[in-house]
């Protein structure tokens, strides 16, 4: 065969090196002797050149990622040559390898992701001759732990503003990204949030079955990111706000008169009325009685706006229902003091009105359930800055006007992420609406606890910087304290390069 050679050294001959082809084989070789013209001597043999083992990849991956519990893409080989079977190590439960003929298929579920990854090998087996082998790896990724509560027990209407504490976990420790969906259609985009802790206002009671789904950063097959989990956990403790009503044995008072109120607010289903308030002049002190009746004497001329509210067995509290009682008979109108409240708060305007048989116009009729006919209207989930105009008509058709101004202080948009890499864009962590807030605080802090950034006020956002240097790539911690009434606001702000 090609490959070997022969040579003689005095009376041996050798026939030696090896052979490269099995074409042909078996090898009939034939030796003859030279020399003088006597009988040449003759000598034969038999030489069989086997082929050395051969695997090739034939279709699929042979570095692989996929979810547990996720069926892998099949991995075929061809084996040829002296290969007849093989012997495979290293792989995950659950994954198994078959021959049929000349091809090794693996395949299979993956059960586990305790050794991951799992670096399998494949060696030939079969006749002596050199045996081939291949490599392969299969990484196999947990899935999230989806879970969440949220901060309250109990929330009330108007003011159900929920923050969802997010206790999802990675089994192997690594980033998740997040999606909510807070069935709230009504609320338009802000029925969903990639928020790590997001806030979220319901506005009327009912069930909502809030879904959060987690998404692990694994990189798996065909580049697709993520093994995915999501659980959905019914809020069930959004409230609905009593409506204060409450009625009088006379339509008005004279001085020195008395007038019996009647608490007639509904508590609203399921719950009981707890303690009633009642403020007789309008002048911001109440008076709390667990009775449903209360009687009060008026002992100067004046006009004055008894006013009550309810507390309920959920602890939440009704609007602030105001009814004027007037006792002069030229209308003095003083709409009140421009106020400040929270977005979507509740503004009760408190003015001072005098006059006899007097109607009252509050315009525009924005926020207001009624504008007419009543001294003391409440304005409901107000969120732009509005000035309202007050228009009393006493006896004779005489009308004087004054107007108030409400100033909105807006939710703060507290953004998740910033890149101060003085591109111009998103270098600083600007926080929408906040310096509407003059005495609000701001604290970051790092993974260790250690204080980043403080401000008091919101004069200059954060540049991600501490004392003059810019910090790492990293997740950290923030206090928002916005004051004005408003909770403080804690979240994670991401700083990317």
């Amino acid at each position: 065969p090609a490959g070997l050679t022969y040579n003689v050294v005095g009376t041996t001959l050798t026939i030696q090196g090896s052979p490269t082809t099995t074409v042909g084989s078996p090898f009939n070789y034939t030796i003859n002797t030279t020399g003088n013209a006597c009988i040449v001597a003759t000598s034969a043999g038999v030489i069989t050149v086997q082929p050395d083992h051969t695997i090739v990849l034939a279709t699929g991956n042979t570095n692989q990622s996929v979810c547990v519990n996720t069926s892998i893409e099949d991995i075929t080989y061809t084996i040829g040559g002296g290969a007849s079977g093989v012997t495979v190590t290293g792989l995950p439960p659950g994954v198994t390898f078959a021959q049929a003929g000349n091809t090794i298929t693996i395949s299979g579920t993956p059960s586990t992701t305790t050794g991951s990854p799992f670096n399998f090998t494949i060696n030939t087996t079969g006749n002596t001759c050199v045996v081939a082998n291949i490599a392969g790896s299969i990484r196999v990724n947990p899935y999230p732990v989806p879970f969440f509560a949220p901060d309250k027990s109990v929330y009330c209407i108007p003011v159900a503003t929920v923050v969802f504490n997010n206790g999802s976990t990675m089994p192997d420790g690594t980033g998740m990204t997040y999606a909510w969906e807070f069935d709230d259609p009504a609320s338009g985009v802000l029925n969903n949030s990639t928020a790590i802790n997001p806030t979220h206002f319901f506005a009327t009671q009912r069930t909502y079955n809030v879904k959060l789904t987690a998404t692990s950063l694994a990189v798996l097959n065909n580049g697709v990111i993520g093994c995915t989990r999501d659980v959905v956990i019914p809020l069930t403790t959004i409230k609905a706000q009593p409506k204060a009503a409450f009625s009088t044995n006379k339509p008005a008072v004279c001085i020195a008169d008395d007038v019996v109120f009647t608490d007639e607010t509904d508590p609203t289903t399921g719950a009981t009325t707890v303690t009633r308030y009642w403020d007789f002049t309008g002048s911001g002190t109440f008076i709390s009685t667990p009775n449903p009746t209360i009687t009060h004497l008026y002992p100067t001329v004046g006009t004055y706006a008894p006013t009550m509210y309810i507390v309920n067995s959920f602890g939440c509290h009704s609007d602030t229902l105001p009814k004027p009682f007037i006792v002069h008979p030229y209308p003095v109108v003083n709409a009140g003091k421009d106020r400040t409240i929270l977005e979507f708060g509740t503004a009760k305007l408190d003015p001072t009105v005098t006059g006899d048989v007097l109607e009252y116009l509050w315009t525009p009729n924005i926020y207001f359930n009624n504008n007419n006919k009543i001294k003391q209207p409440t304005a409901s989930l107000v969120k732009d800055d509005i000035t309202y105009r007050l228009t009393v008509t006493s006896r004779g058709g005489c009308t004087a006007s004054d107007d108030v101004f409400i100033k909105v202080l807006k939710f703060p948009k507290i953004p998740n992420t910033f890149t101060p890499n003085n591109d111009g864009i998103n270098d600083k962590w600007v926080i929408e609406y906040l310096n509407s807030y003059p005495n609000c605080r701001v604290q970051v802090f790092n993974r260790t606890g250690q204080l980043v950034f403080e401000s008091k006020g919101y004069g200059t956002p954060w540049d991600g910087t501490m004392k003059g240097k810019p910090l790492p790539f990293d997740t950290y911690y923030y206090v928002i304290e916005p004051q004005a009434g408003r909770d403080p606001v804690t979240g994670y702000v991401t700083i990317v390069k």
